[in-house]
């Protein structure tokens, strides 16, 4: 089927299926005009690659939970599995893009999609207001979820699954008791999860953010730091993978900090100019397009 292929899409991570990287890559030494477009939560090269993931995690990783919510409570991710989808959406301009350059008389590409890149471009006007105010936006209505305070400020962690429950509460050491119903089903636990998060709070109450996401993540529990727009420029994972893109409007002024592109073209970032442009400076080159844009349709 590859052979007979054009495009080869798919989301298998690297870590749990090397054969299939290795026969893709040697796919596209015998075909050189294959594109392969892989999809992954956390980005294929990276600290966190083979992480466990889920679209709560993601979101929350993203900033984009710090912006959703109740008025002065919880933060939330947005309804819907959005991290996949919006992946998903830039999975698919990629692939448009590769297929140009091969129009064009360019070789097939290598398109490799991050979730978190991609929600981290969804919320690029956020990131920019932010930025220029020094100060994250407001948080909206919305509904309740499965964030946890802990001692510099808020963790998702998937409680649902009773694995991960169970592991939870081997490595915090924490006691309940068999007959409690209100903790032995996923069911029962969202529906108490203000007791769960009683339960939880003593182990919580003392541990920063990060510690808690290596300590979970290091024993296979998905769960994701809430962090804000805000923290998103000086983020180790984001600033190791070069997705954000430090840009001035001229030399001598602060910078404005700017996610870079949701995919990377055969592992490369395309070229960013650093600087931001002037009001106004691309009008004339905008209007120039237009008749060139009525004629094509």
């Amino acid at each position: 089927l590859v052979g007979a292929s054009a495009v080869v899409i798919h989301d298998i991570p690297a870590s749990s299926d090397d054969w299939l990287h290795a026969f893709l890559e040697r796919q596209q030494a015998l075909d050189p005009a294959l594109i392969v477009t892989s999809i992954s939560d956390l980005g294929d090269h990276s600290p966190f690659a083979n992480r466990p993931a889920t679209d709560l995690t993601v979101a929350a990783l993203s900033g984009i939970c710090m912006i959703n919510g109740r008025k002065d409570s919880t933060p939330l991710r947005e309804p819907g599995n959005q991290t996949a989808l919006v992946a998903a959406l830039a999975a698919f301009i990629g692939t448009l893009a590769a297929r140009a350059n091969l129009a064009h008389g360019g070789d097939g590409q290598a398109v490799h999609v991050s979730a978190l890149e991609a929600m981290v471009n969804v919320i690029g006007p956020t990131i920019l207001q932010c930025s220029y105010q020094a100060d994250s936006p407001k948080r909206r209505e919305s509904a309740d979820g499965f964030l946890f305070d802990c001692a510099d400020g808020q963790v998702s962690i998937i409680v649902s699954a009773q694995r991960s429950w169970q592991t939870i509460l081997d490595i915090w050491e924490i006691d309940l008791d068999p007959a409690d119903a209100r903790f032995n089903t996923d069911g029962a636990r969202r529906k108490h999860i203000d007791d769960v998060r009683e339960v939880l709070r003593p182990a919580l109450s003392s541990k920063l953010r990060r510690e808690v996401f290596e300590e979970l993540c290091g024993v296979r529990v998905p769960c994701g730091m809430l962090l804000s727009p805000a923290d998103l420029p000086f983020d180790p994972h984001l600033g190791e993978r070069g997705s954000m893109i430090a840009a001035r409007e001229r030399d001598d002024d602060p910078v404005t900090w700017l996610p870079g592109p949701s995919f990377r073209v055969a592992g490369e970032i395309p070229a960013q100019s650093g600087r931001l442009h002037a009001h106004g400076e691309d009008t004339a080159v905008a209007l120039a397009l237009v008749p060139l844009a009525g004629a094509r349709a």
